[in-house]
């Protein structure tokens, strides 16, 4: 059975992953109270994590630019 909200012409890889004991009684009660799948709930879990982490990289390379002189300068010119 193909999950509902997965894109169409997408395709999946199985994996195993050990968690510990703790974490997998959380996620199991939480996707118990939510009615999701424990699939459904991981396969969210790690899609919000990586998009924080490129939004993270991208907020780091930019970072550089609050304090660059010229940057701003240039900035206020642009906008007048």
């Amino acid at each position: 059975m193909s999950d509902p909200k997965q894109p169409v012409g997408s395709t999946s890889q199985t994996v195993t992953i050990r968690v510990p004991k703790p974490l997998y009684r959380e996620a199991r009660n939480h996707c118990h109270n939510a009615h999701v799948s424990m699939n459904y709930f991981f396969v969210e879990c790690v899609t919000i994590y990586l998009k924080e982490l490129e939004r993270a990289a991208i907020d780091a390379a930019f970072s550089g630019m609050a304090t660059d002189v010229n940057y701003r300068q240039m900035s206020e010119e642009l906008s007048r």
